[in-house]
C-alpha cells in the first residue's frame, strides 16, 4: 500500500510539473525552432515579449514568439511558390493578417550618390585632370611590363646559351683523346685525320682529305664529329 501511494504522488507531481511547464514555462533558450517543445517553451506566448525584459526570442522579427505567424527571410524570395508554407505566413501573402512581420518584403534601393553633381559631368578640367591621371598609369605599367619581359627573356638566353656552353662540354668529353691532341686542319677545303668535320655550329669541311687508309667523316653526336680512318 505505501508503494502504491508512492506511486500516485510521484504521477501526480509530474503531471503538475507538465501543466506548468506548458502553461508558463518559457526557457532562456527557447526559440521558434523550439516552440513545439511543450514542457520548456510552452510558455513562450506574445507576454514573453511585454514582460521586462523581453525573452531573447523577441529579438526574432521573423516569428517573436510562439504564438505569432511565422514569416522566414527567404518566403519574399518567390511569394507565389512559397506562400502557404507554414514558414511563410507573411502579410504580402494573399489572404494573410497584416499584423504578420513584414520584414521580409523587399526594402527599395537607396540611390547611391556619385559625389559630383549632374553639372560636374561634363567639366573639361576633370576630364583632362582624369585623362592625365589614365596616361601616367598607362605610362607607369608599360614600364613594368617590359622590365618584367626583360627579365624573363634575359633568363631564357642564358638559359639557352648555358645548356649549349654544357653540350659542347659533354661532346667533347665523349670524344676519344685522340681528338684533343690533333692539331687544327690547315689543309684547305678537306679536313685531317682526327679533326672535326661535322656537329651543331661547325662552320669547317665536312670532306675528310684523301690518305690511306681512307677516312670518313664519324658521327659521334650532335655536337661532333670527326675524320676517322676506316676500319
Amino acid at each position: 500500500m505505501p508503494s502504491l501511494l508512492l506511486g500516485a504522488v510521484v504521477a501526480t507531481a509530474a503531471v503538475a510539473e507538465a501543466a506548468l511547464h506548458s502553461a508558463g514555462e518559457c526557457a532562456d533558450w527557447c526559440t521558434k525552432w523550439t516552440c513545439s517543445n511543450e514542457r520548456f517553451c510552452g510558455g513562450c506566448g506574445a507576454q514573453v515579449c511585454t514582460k521586462s525584459p523581453p525573452h531573447p526570442m523577441c529579438a526574432d522579427i521573423t516569428q517573436p514568439h510562439c504564438d505569432a505567424p511565422r514569416c522566414d527571410s527567404w518566403c519574399n524570395d518567390s511569394p507565389s511558390t512559397h506562400c502557404g508554407r507554414k514558414e511563410c505566413d507573411c502579410s504580402f501573402c494573399p489572404g494573410a493578417d497584416n499584423d504578420v512581420p513584414t520584414s521580409q518584403v523587399t526594402p527599395q534601393a537607396t540611390p547611391i550618390k556619385s559625389g559630383a553633381s549632374d553639372s560636374d559631368a561634363c567639366d573639361v578640367g576633370s576630364l583632362s585632370e582624369l585623362k592625365t591621371t589614365l596616361q601616367s598609369m598607362i605610362k607607369t605599367q608599360t614600364a613594368t611590363n617590359a622590365a618584367l619581359e626583360k627579365r624573363i627573356h634575359g633568363k631564357t638566353v642564358a638559359s639557352s646559351a648555358e645548356k649549349r656552353t654544357r653540350g659542347k662540354t659533354d661532346a667533347s668529353s665523349a670524344v676519344p683523346a685522340a681528338v684533343a691532341a690533333a692539331p687544327a686542319s690547315e689543309h684547305g677545303s678537306c679536313t685531317l685525320a682526327y679533326q672535326q668535320c661535322g656537329g651543331y655550329g661547325f662552320s669547317g669541311s665536312s670532306t675528310c682529305c684523301s690518305a690511306s687508309p681512307t677516312l670518313n667523316c664519324v658521327f659521334f653526336n650532335k655536337w661532333y664529329s670527326q675524320c676517322r680512318p676506316a676500319e
